[in-house]
């Protein structure tokens, strides 16, 4: 039933959404919404199940109905606001990583599967590295990297569009502002999850002295 009122009001909407004109961000989510039409009726349909069944019967009875209710809810929200994200690939990546933790917190089983991950570890040096550190480097590393490739393009389109500086210089400071806004998100993320930097002083110092002859 989710799924024919679903396809039935997208067909309905979609007219009305085409006629608007000048307006090109509302556009965009008013599509994404419309493309999800069948998860927002199923998730409708889920919650008046709710209501009803714990207005007539014992409200454990519709515990299940309930948890699947919230799940495709908080999919329906996590998939309009992921889709804000322009690289669709990691867009889907933050999507199913953010219902994945929703999911595991509403049916309390984050703290067992975050033992499970600390416990898969392997020991470098004095460092422990373990499942659950990679995948918090990970998501940081990619919220952080995200934001800073995004200010980075930003401050390159504001230069580009000043006549004060020569097209040389334009071109020179935006990609030393992304350099630097990239460094500094992976040493916040490195940092962050506790990895120690000293071990990569060799490593950074190698790195300035080849920025330097590159800018030279």
């Amino acid at each position: 039933m989710a799924v024919l009122i679903g396809r039935m009001a997208e067909r309905r909407l979609e007219a009305r959404i085409r006629a608007i004109h000048g307006k090109p961000r509302l556009l965009r989510f008013l599509a994404i919404v419309l493309r999800r039409m069948n998860w927002i009726m199923i998730a409708l349909g889920l919650w008046i199940a709710v209501y009803i069944m714990r207005a007539s019967t014992w409200p454990s009875r519709s515990y299940l109905v309930g948890l699947a209710a919230y799940l495709v809810t908080a999919w329906v929200v996590i998939s309009i606001l992921s889709r804000l994200i322009r690289n669709r690939s990691l867009a889907r990546l933050v999507a199913l990583l953010a219902w994945i933790f929703v999911a595991l917190r509403t049916t309390g089983t984050l703290n067992d599967m975050t033992s499970v991950m600390d416990a898969a570890a392997i020991n470098v040096g004095d460092m422990r590295i373990s499942v659950l550190l990679l995948v918090k480097m990970a998501i940081v590393l990619g919220i952080l990297l995200w934001s800073a490739i995004s200010l980075g393009s930003f401050a390159e389109r504001q230069l580009a569009a000043s006549n004060d500086l020569t097209p040389t210089v334009r071109v020179l400071l935006g990609k030393l502002i992304k350099i630097f806004l990239v460094i500094f998100a992976i040493t916040i993320a490195l940092t962050s999850v506790g990895v120690d930097l000293t071990a990569l002083t060799v490593f950074s110092g190698a790195v300035g002295v080849g920025i330097g002859f590159g800018l030279q």
